[in-house]
């Protein structure tokens, strides 16, 4: 099953890299033929790049996750102590950071020979010894399993493509679009997020399996003396998550202990635009882990998919819009019959990919 999904993200990692190698052989094939170059040549090059991508992310993409959140690497203290006895019980070479955060969490990266768990100054102060125990077992229990490599990987790529959105807001501001609580750069963070968050969701879809965190959580409890400690800590963790909003990469959330993912919707010139977050929404809430935990029938969890997924469609027709825009303007005509040929393509694409994105979601909230 690693291997599948390894295969999964390569063969994603190719796409980006499969198109334009398409676009340029349908039009400029015939010249490319006569110099030598065959079409087999220019298929090579994405398998090449993608597969020395994906090198890339297995070698460094927890150390991109401990740079992104300004880790910084515990070397004394009383709760190196705690996770240094955590760890030799659980048999995982592993290196305790810390951030920090009013947010009270932590998250892993890395797998059992090389893994790195991260905590916030905030969890630091919410929790005794025994609960802060408790979490970092949980996160060696996480480390322990087999495809955590698999879960930083995709949470890594993941966050980069939502990460879009961001950089697209700050090259609003930057070219004068207006100012942080404008209208102009929050649409098009919104905009572009509508176009990369079913992207992101559907790379961690399928590598990411919620029904595990109950596994883990239940696989924790067994390995602590008193089994009390991890839910209250998850109590006390969720309590204060609740009480206010904090900001994290939303593809990060399958690698937190506690998901601090809310606020799906944005009011935007009196207006309640969905943020996405639903879609992206993977790792099940406190709440419900510990209903799971205490067998307590859990309530229905998850915004709703209709509107972002209506939303996303939408801006996915204006980008159409804009490629038969651009078309017309290169061939400096309109020509139905192109523009007729490009749409069918286009749509049938979309069709495609949201119908399984749906499928795959509905899917994994049974779960």
């Amino acid at each position: 099953m690693r291997i599948l999904k390894y295969i999964f993200i390569w063969v994603l990692l190719s796409i980006p890299f499969v198109i334009p190698s398409l676009m340029v052989w349908l039009i400029l094939g015939e010249k490319l033929a006569v110099t030598g170059v065959k079409f087999e040549h220019l298929i090579a090059i994405p398998a090449i790049l993608s597969a020395s991508l994906l090198l890339f992310f297995y070698l460094m993409s927890s150390r991109i996750l401990l740079k992104w959140y300004g880790a910084r690497e515990v070397k004394d203290g009383d709760i190196l102590e705690i996770f240094e006895r955590v760890a030799k019980e659980s048999d995982v070479a592993a290196k305790l950071y810390v951030v920090e955060s009013e947010m009270p969490n932590a998250y892993y990266a890395g797998n059992s020979k090389k893994g790195f768990i991260v905590i916030t100054t905030s969890l630091i102060k919410l929790l005794d010894d025994g609960e802060l125990e408790a979490v970092m077992n949980n996160q060696f229990v996480h480390l322990r399993n087999r495809e955590s490599m698999i879960y930083t990987i995709g949470a890594t790529i993941s966050g980069l493509v939502v990460s879009l959105s961001t950089a697209a807001y700050w090259c609003s501001l930057l070219t004068g679009f207006g100012l942080e609580d404008d209208p102009a750069p929050n649409l098009i963070k919104l905009f572009v997020m509508s176009l990369v968050a079913p992207l992101a969701s559907f790379l961690s879809l399928p590598i990411f399996s919620g029904k595990k965190e109950f596994n883990f959580d239940v696989e924790s409890i067994s390995s602590v003396e008193d089994e009390n400690k991890l839910i209250s800590a998850m109590e006390k963790i969720n309590s204060s998550l609740n009480s206010g909003n904090y900001e994290i990469n939303p593809a990060h959330s399958i690698l937190f202990f506690a998901n601090p993912l809310k606020d799906d919707y944005v009011n935007i010139l009196d207006f309640n635009l969905p943020t996405y977050l639903s879609i992206l929404n993977l790792k099940p809430s406190v709440a419900r882990r510990i209903c799971e935990i205490q067998g307590v029938k859990p309530e229905s969890s998850g915004g709703s998919l209709i509107k972002p997924i209506f939303y996303s469609l939408i801006s996915h027709f204006f980008v159409l819009f804009g490629i038969i825009a651009f078309d017309t303007f290169n061939n400096k005509d309109f020509v139905f019959e192109r523009a007729a040929l490009i749409s069918v393509v286009f749509l049938g694409w979309v069709t495609i990919f949201f119908s399984i994105l749906i499928l795959l979601l509905r899917f994994r909230r049974r779960f």
